[in-house]
Formats: C-alpha cells, sequence, structure tokens
C-alpha cells in the first residue's frame, strides 16, 4: 500500500525505484499476503478471545449479515437469533490446526 517511490528513499542507504524492483522484487510481490495474513490472523485471534468487533465483522463479511439484520440476496426477515446464538465462546471457535487452514483460507482469496 506503499508507493514504490516512498519505500526506496527509506532504505539505508536510499535506492531507485528500479533497484528497489530489480532487488526485493520478490519482498514485493509477497508483502501484500503477508500484511493480508497478519491482519486476518490478529482476527481471528480477537475472535477467539470473545471480540464482539470480531464477531460482528467477520458476520457481515463471510455471513453476508449486515445491520438491518436481513441477510443479503433475502427480502425477508429471519427468525431473530437467541442469545445463546448472539455469543461468541472461544470454545466454539476453531483452533490449532482448523484454524490455521481457516487463516489461509482467507489468506489466499
Amino acid at each position: 500500500g506503499m508507493p514504490l517511490e516512498e519505500l526506496a528513499l527509506l532504505l539505508v542507504p536510499p535506492i531507485t525505484v528500479e533497484e528497489l524492483k530489480r532487488d526485493y522484487a520478490l519482498e514485493l510481490e509477497m508483502g501484500p499476503a503477508k500484511a493480508n495474513l497478519t491482519i486476518v490472523s490478529t482476527l481471528f485471534a480477537g475472535l477467539k478471545k470473545g471480540s464482539m468487533t470480531a464477531a460482528i465483522y467477520l458476520s457481515k463479511v463471510r455471513l453476508g449479515w449486515r445491520d438491518s439484520g436481513i441477510p443479503s440476496g433475502t427480502t425477508k426477515d429471519p427468525e431473530p437469533p437467541s442469545e445463546t446464538d448472539l455469543r461468541v465462546t472461544p470454545a466454539a471457535l476453531p483452533s490449532g490446526p482448523a484454524l490455521e487452514a481457516q487463516i489461509l483460507n482467507l489468506a489466499d482469496r
């Protein structure tokens, strides 16, 4: 997300954009994927700890929920969720290899 001109100037010693592209091509290619993985990992870590913000975000992004309570692509209000349905507990969330597989799956998108 940073302009290559600025990134090249931040290196010590500063280099040209052409040198940056030539000498750091792999890092420039992998950078966005690594950043996405860090973001997704942080989001899932918050979800595992019971973060309601993370749960709401993932519900909107992954499940198509929106603030009106009507899932995207439908015109009818769903049954209201019970209080039990709304709770996010770490025990109910994937962990270990299952969580890692989900994170890698999201990072590949």
